[in-house]
């Protein structure tokens, strides 16, 4: 679900390449919790 909403977030606080990281932090977050 995360996953899915992760683009609709907004980080209108957060610089464009922080935002990007976080997002990719967390979607590799995502994938390890369902190979478990």
């Amino acid at each position: 679900i995360l996953a899915n909403n992760i683009n609709k977030i907004d980080f209108h606080e957060v610089p464009e390449y922080r935002s990007d990281a976080m997002k990719k932090l967390i979607l590799s977050r995502c994938k390890m919790m369902q190979e478990f």
